[in-house]
């Protein structure tokens, strides 16, 4: 039996370089991506509302600091999930992923996601305003 010959074609997968720190590899068009990106977007976003009733809760700041250590752990688990590798210590190193950033107002998780949409969106044909309108949802409810 002779060697297999090979066969390469194109899957669109593109790798990118965040912010210097991390390199991640995807096909910004793949609709599979996307959609778990949306995924984890909503996982997100109700992990940050269950920070901020808990955190209103708490009964010193010692208990704010364990909540907020165990929700962030939970947040950087869902996101590295997305992309089948840990992306997060790596980018945000020892600050809280949902940590506002104080340029856009937005939580930093939010930034690296509308990032990748915005790649995405870019990408897809016909496809930009869907993910826009999408995600207004999500984005309007942490501005300022």
């Amino acid at each position: 039996m002779g060697e297999a010959k090979q066969l390469q074609f194109d899957t669109g997968v593109i790798t990118y370089n965040i912010n210097g720190k991390v390199e991640l590899s995807f096909n910004p068009a793949d609709v599979s991506f996307i959609e778990r990106l949306y995924g984890v977007v909503e996982e997100l976003d109700r992990k940050q509302e269950k920070y901020k009733k808990t955190v209103e809760e708490a009964k010193d700041t010692k208990e704010v600091f364990e909540i907020s250590r165990k929700i962030d752990g939970e947040m950087r688990e869902a996101l590295d999930g997305v992309f089948n590798q840990p992306v997060c210590g790596a980018l945000f190193d020892g600050m809280s992923i949902y940590a506002v950033s104080t340029e856009t107002g937005l939580p930093v998780w939010v930034n690296f996601i509308l990032a990748i949409l915005d790649e995405s969106d870019a990408s897809m044909t016909g496809a930009e305003g869907r993910a826009r309108d999408r995600l207004k949802k999500y984005t309007s409810k942490y501005h300022r």
